[in-house]
């Protein structure tokens, strides 16, 4: 049992870069998910603008969706 404490021990040189590892990871996935959640703000901003581009370009198209949407 000794023996087995012996090995789980880790000395202070390997847990302070385990400890940064693990940070690293961390923050990688938060900048990983903040990317995500950008993306997906360009993507709707996008659509609204390809919106507004087609009502300018075609305001006829656009009267007769709104109508047929509505029924």
């Amino acid at each position: 049992m000794a023996q087995q404490r012996q090995q789980a021990m880790i000395g202070d040189e390997k847990r302070a870069t385990e400890y940064l590892a693990n940070e690293r990871t961390f923050l990688a996935w938060i900048r990983t998910s903040i990317a995500i959640i950008s993306l997906g703000f360009v993507v709707a901003k996008f659509s609204l603008w390809l919106r507004e581009l087609a009502a300018q370009l075609h305001p006829q198209t656009q009267t007769f969706m709104r109508e047929f949407r509505c029924r």
